[in-house]
């Protein structure tokens, strides 16, 4: 209509019918609401509208004062004009005067319309110079049409006797009652039953529901509301912070918010007092469903826990009484939701070279919205496991075989040497692991959620590069177990096939193996002391710069390569340094060109120990290095160190997320922590750690803070375990620390955290480098994260935190954005692990354009429209051609 009114416009001026001033006048509103159109794409979602938006839209109000008094064109002229335009353009204009009111009244009424709905939710929103009307309300009663139904409690409606923009949908929040919020599996329902200001209480009751209830509450309150209601309001409390209307709702004589609480569709929510609702009725209508237990109460607080499983190794199956839970501990840990409250059994299961290693957990004590942990070390079955102090792991029985299992063993070459990296492919899908890898067949399996591992006969393939592929084919059946180890030859040497095994398609007679790629590779081998013990942790640099992994890490360079995003890694010198607290650096500089591969195992001595001068390492088998002489490591700088171990209670049971502080400043980590302190060190670049005096506080949420001081020199090495009691009862000094003097322990802070775990993709890998965002603002930190609520807390000096309901967002190039949205209360502690899906680009086209887009039910803005057809391309270039003679 726009571009079909402004051609008008421009052929009747064309033709004398209407005066070039009025037509400028014209392209000037035009332009405005073209130029509003396209800035108020980007708000799409967020909570304001901002000054400048207000300003095009007040030009609309102008140009409806300019059409609104125009005359109208005399018919004449017009009768005139639709004949020199039809043999000027091959067509009929039409009535001008009807396409330019027609133009007018649809364009200022779609955009009245549309910054009402962007400004609902806005508490400081620019008011355009026409103002906001409220709803007529006569004597706060209103007959409305049901538009859409939102979720049980909130509505869409329309009314005439609403002076709001004609046709608008006005939204009804129903007072009295809260509803699931989401149709998400797991969501929060959220329950305040003594009346408090905003809609915020200490005291309010949270739980989870499910996603059954969600859909079936938003189908049923459709069917029963019908097409009319009536509303009933209070005009001293009309509105809330959201712009939403308040009021009861009723059908007939029916009220439906009473209604929607004795089928369990709802809970009472009292926020400040309104006229319209009845508490006492309320409480009783509720209590209907309650005790018939149903709705909302059949997962109700009192019934369901957490059970907050943690496994030594991870990536274990877990077991609950019995039966597998599908699930597996990812990082060792995994949270399972809406364990009945009771007595439970937790069981690891994990296969590890070949050999099925359990442990498992008695008496697992579940109480309702409470998390419990459930915490073993998994021994090889058959063994007896030395007891861990509060923890008696029994081994787990025989399970009868229910599933065929492919142990592929760790690649190596023909000589034996460990192969890193190598890619672990089933029927030619690369399930994202490196040997060693245990596969699982069943019906209905899936390896690593990528590909279907049923009964029947497969092949696994495991490629690196530089070397031929080794692949192998056998039938899985019902309690198979296979194990073969993969041996991997240079490229350029001939395969040799496993013996009893049907060779793949690398091994066949006649094909000619693909040439190396251009390209070095250096194998920086799992850290370890003198005495061959793993130092896990280390971190990998190359020249000078972190590249976000610890040892073991495979290095390559090339023309054009970067090592993971950070640094470039061309052909040439380079120095690769491996870093740990309380340890001298290890480094190494090589010389690599085209076809190089090195393997080097970084040994880290402790600081006041001398380090072993550096050898010329052997060169990989059928490679011909780049000399490079003994390389003596660089002594580190003298400094102390301090092990804050694992916190844990008198009983000795493990305390998971304990905070750190040094000097009163929390250093962002939890313990098990290693604290170095020199010359101008920096505690997790947070605080001044240098020599000296410092104390350290080890905080959790219910328990006594532990504190401990003591005095670093160049040299030192400190091994302190903090013991927390429950508040309310006494700490006991742990030996050899000094206890603050005079300190008594603090209450614990009226605060929630929620923690953000380590962000990882769909097969359970780590993704490094993803960003958190809260409210839609990056806090300046990559998973994991901590976030503290309080009154008054600000995250990272970013970004307001007090309690509330706030969204995290995390974010990686290339993949999807998670997001989570919690209302975070004075005592709240949430974990969540950020699973981010691969993103990819959709290409959205629709005949005609401009027409909005909703992705997975939500808005994400308006296409524009793309003018195609002689008829539109004449248009358009006449009217292009008027402006540049107006310029």
């Amino acid at each position: 209509v726009l571009d079909n009114s402004q051609f008008i416009v421009y052929v009747l001026r064309s033709v004398g019918v209407i005066p070039d001033i009025w037509g400028n006048q014209w392209d000037d509103a035009v332009e405005s609401m073209e130029s509003a159109y396209y800035a108020m794409q980007g708000p799409l979602g967020l909570p304001c509208v901002s000054s400048y938006q207000s300003q095009y839209l007040n030009s609309l109000a102008k140009f409806k004062t300019l059409i609104d008094g125009a005359s109208p064109i005399p018919v004449g002229k017009i009768d005139k004009a639709r004949y020199i335009i039809s043999i000027l353009y091959g067509f009929d204009i039409g009535d001008p005067n009807a396409e330019v009111l027609a133009a007018q009244k649809i364009n200022f009424e779609a955009w009245n319309e549309r910054y009402f709905h962007l400004t609902q939710g806005c508490a400081d929103q620019q008011e355009p110079s026409w103002g906001y009307q409220e709803p007529v309300l006569g004597e706060e009663l209103l007959d409305v049409k049901v538009d859409k139904v939102l979720d049980g409690d909130t509505i869409n409606v329309s009314s005439d006797n609403i002076d709001w923009p004609h046709g608008s949908s006005i939204k009804i929040r129903l007072l009295g009652i809260n509803c699931p919020e989401s149709s998400t599996k797991d969501y929060i329902i959220e329950r305040i039953s003594v009346p408090a200001p905003e809609c915020k209480s200490p005291d309010a009751e949270f739980w989870n529901g499910t996603k059954a209830l969600y859909d079936e509450i938003s189908k049923e309150v459709t069917n029963f509301l019908g097409n009319v209601v009536t509303i009933k309001m209070d005009s001293a409390d009309l509105f809330d912070k959201y712009k939403r209307v308040l009021g009861v709702v009723f059908k007939g004589t029916e009220n439906i918010n009473k209604k929607e609480l004795s089928l369990g569709y709802a809970v009472v929510f009292f926020c400040e007092s309104n006229k319209q609702v009845n508490n006492t009725e309320f409480l009783a209508a509720e209590k209907i469903a309650k005790d018939a237990i149903i709705g909302v109460w059949l997962t109700a607080s009192g019934t369901t826990g957490v059970i907050h499983c943690i496994s030594d190794p991870t990536a274990c199956e877990i077991w609950l009484d019995g039966v597998n839970t599908l699930k597996k501990t990812v990082n060792s840990v995994y949270d399972l939701l809406s364990v009945p409250a009771g007595i439970h059994k937790i069981e690891f299961k994990k296969y590890i070279n070949s050999v099925l290693n359990t442990c498992t957990v008695d008496n697992v004590n579940v109480v309702a919205d409470k998390s419990v942990d459930a915490q073993c070390k998994l021994f090889p079955i058959g063994t007896i496991p030395t007891p861990t102090p509060g923890i008696t792991p029994t081994p787990g029985p025989t399970p009868v075989p229910t599933k065929g299992i492919w142990h592929i063993g760790q690649a190596t070459d023909p000589s034996g040497l460990i192969l890193n990296a190598a890619k672990v492919y089933v029927d030619n899908v690369y399930i994202g692991g490196y040997t060693p890898e245990d596969l699982t067949f069943c019906n209905g399996c899936v390896c690593d959620t990528v590909i279907a591992c049923g009964f029947g006969t497969h092949t696994v393939k495991v490629t690196k590069t530089g070397y031929n592929d080794w692949t192998i084919t056998r039938t899985i059946a019902d309690g198979s177990n296979f194990t073969d180890d993969p041996v991997l030859t240079l490229i350029g040497i001939t395969p040799t096939p496993t013996p009893g095994t049907t060779p793949g398609p690398t091994s066949t007679p006649g094909v000619t193996p693909t040439p190396v790629p251009a390209k070095a590779i250096w194998h920086i081998l799992q850290a370890v002391d003198p005495a061959g013990v793993i130092l896990n942790v280390a971190k990998v640099y190359v020249d000078n710069i972190y590249v976000g992994h610890y040892t073991p890490e495979d290095l390559t360079f090339c023309d054009g390569c970067v090592c993971d995003t950070v640094v470039p890694c061309g052909f040439g010198s380079h120095e690769v340094k491996v870093t740990k607290p309380g340890y001298n650096d290890w480094s190494l500089r090589r010389t690599l060109i085209a076809g190089d591969e090195f393997s080097d195992a970084p040994v880290l001595t402790l600081i006041g120990a001398t380090p072993t001068p550096g050898v010329t390492p052997t060169p990989t088998p059928g490679v011909t290095p780049t000399p490079t002489p003994g390389v003596t490591p660089t002594p580190a700088p003298l400094k102390g160190v301090w092990h804050i171990n694992q916190a844990k209670d008198p009983a000795g049971t493990i305390l998971n997320v304990a905070l750190i502080y040094v000097d009163n400043i929390y250093v962002g980590h939890y313990t098990p922590e290693d604290l170095t302190f020199c010359d101008g060190c920096v505690c997790d670049t947070v605080i001044a750690c240098g020599f000296g005096t410092h104390t350290v506080k080890v905080t959790k949420t219910g328990y006594n803070d532990w504190i401990g001081t003591r005095t670093v020199v160049a040299g030192s090495e400190f091994n302190d375990n903090p013991v927390l009691t429950l508040i309310g009862t006494t700490p006991t000094p742990t030996p050899g620390v000094t206890p603050t003097p005079g300190v008594t322990p603090t209450p614990v802070p009226t605060k929630g955290i929620w923690h953000i775990l380590q962000a990882v993709d769909a097969s359970g890998l780590i993704l490094n480098v993803a960003k958190v965002y809260v409210d839609n603002v990056y806090v300046g930190h990559y998973t994991p994260e901590d976030i503290t609520f309080c009154d008054g807390c600000v995250c990272d000096t970013v970004v307001p935190c007090g309690f509330g309901t706030h969204t995290v967002k995390v974010t990686k190039t290339g993949y999807n954005d998670w997001t989570m949205t919690k209302t975070i209360v004075a005592g709240s502690e949430f974990s969540d692990t950020p699973v981010l899906l691969k993103g990819f680009p959709v290409n959205i086209s629709s005949n005609p354009g401009g027409a909005t887009i909703t992705v997975d039910n939500i808005s994400v803005g308006i296409g524009r429209v793309k003018k195609t057809g002689n008829l539109i391309d004449r248009m358009m270039e006449n009217l292009r051609q008027s402006k540049l003679k107006r310029k």
